[in-house]
């Protein structure tokens, strides 16, 4: 019974010791990292679009896209979430601006 109790604590330990090293390793995947180049603009999408820039109260400068929609069409204001990029959120743009 206590050969059998040590056998699982060492099992235990070097499961724990495993998964301690490789999240450890793996910490830089984890971590949230932003690019500052876009690969892609909504003109590589058939898409007219200007480069806004707005400056906040407190000194941030927050820039974007200003896509104009066809007259017709209701107005999308997209804002990305802080882990994705703007250009992401262009994927359904365009389908969007033609059903609207």
């Amino acid at each position: 019974m206590g050969s059998m109790l040590i056998s699982i604590f060492v099992v235990l330990f070097v499961a724990y010791w495993g998964l301690g090293v490789t999240l450890y390793i793996m910490q830089p995947t984890f971590l949230y990292s932003p690019v500052r180049e876009v690969p892609y603009t909504p003109g590589e999408l058939g898409l007219d679009f200007e480069n806004v820039v707005f400056k906040t109260e407190d000194g941030l400068r927050l820039s974007g896209w200003y896509i104009p929609a066809p007259l017709e069409a209701r107005t999308k204001a997209a804002s990305a979430p802080l882990e994705t990029r703007r250009e992401k959120s262009l994927t359904g743009s365009k389908e969007i601006a033609i059903i609207m």
